[in-house]
C-alpha cells in the first residue's frame, strides 16, 4: 500500500518545482503568468502632476508610480513623463543610455538585463534636457506598445503603454511571474 501511495504522489511532487523558472518573454502568455487586462485602459493627461499607481504583485502595496508634468522650457512649457519605484521593486534600463528600457515583443527577461538598484521617484520615461525641446531624453518619446520590464523578489513581468511626450500616457496591461 506504501508503494502505490509513494507511487500516485510522484507525478504531484514532480509537478511542484521549488525551482520554477520565473523568467517570461514579451508577448507570450504562458501558465506560469498572470496576466492583468486593463479595461478601460489607464490615461495620465498631461496636466501640472498627473499621477497613477499600479499594485503588480497584489499585496496591496503599490509598486510603480507614474506621473506626467509639466516641465519648463525656455519659450514656455512641455510635457515629461516619469516614473516611480518602490518596495523592491526594479526597472529593466538600457545598456545605452541608462533610462527605463523601452522593449519589443520576443524580449526575454531575466536577470541578465541591467536592473535599477534602488527604489527611485524620479526614473526619466521621457522629457527634454536643457529646457529645450531639441534634446529629447529617455526612451518613450512617441511609444506605441512598447513593454516597461520590472522584477519584484524573483518575479519577472512587463507593463504594456503607449507614450506621447506631449500627449497622454497609457497603461494597457501588465504581466507578473506567479
Amino acid at each position: 500500500m506504501k508503494k502505490l501511495l509513494i507511487l500516485a504522489l510522484v507525478p504531484w511532487l514532480f509537478a511542484c518545482n521549488p525551482d520554477k523558472n520565473n523568467e517570461v518573454i514579451i508577448g507570450n502568455y504562458t501558465d506560469n503568468l498572470h496576466v492583468v487586462k486593463i479595461v478601460p485602459n489607464i490615461v495620465i493627461p498631461i496636466s501640472i502632476n498627473e499621477k497613477d499607481s499600479l499594485d503588480l504583485n497584489a499585496d496591496n502595496s503599490y509598486d510603480v508610480f507614474f506621473m506626467k508634468s509639466q516641465t519648463p522650457l525656455m519659450t514656455g512649457y512641455t510635457s515629461a513623463t516619469f516614473l516611480g519605484i518602490t518596495n523592491g521593486t526594479q526597472i529593466a534600463l538600457s545598456g545605452i543610455n541608462n533610462y527605463p528600457d523601452s522593449l519589443n515583443v520576443g524580449t526575454l527577461i531575466d536577470d541578465n538585463l541591467m536592473w535599477t538598484t534602488s527604489s527611485s521617484n524620479n526614473l526619466v520615461l521621457a522629457s527634454y534636457a536643457q529646457r529645450s525641446t531639441s534634446y529629447p531624453i529617455g526612451n518613450y518619446h512617441f511609444a506605441i506598445n512598447k513593454y516597461l520590464g520590472f522584477k519584484i523578489g524573483n518575479r519577472y513581468g512587463w507593463i504594456k503603454l503607449d507614450n506621447d511626450i506631449g500627449g497622454n500616457l497609457t497603461i494597457k496591461e501588465f504581466v507578473i511571474s506567479e
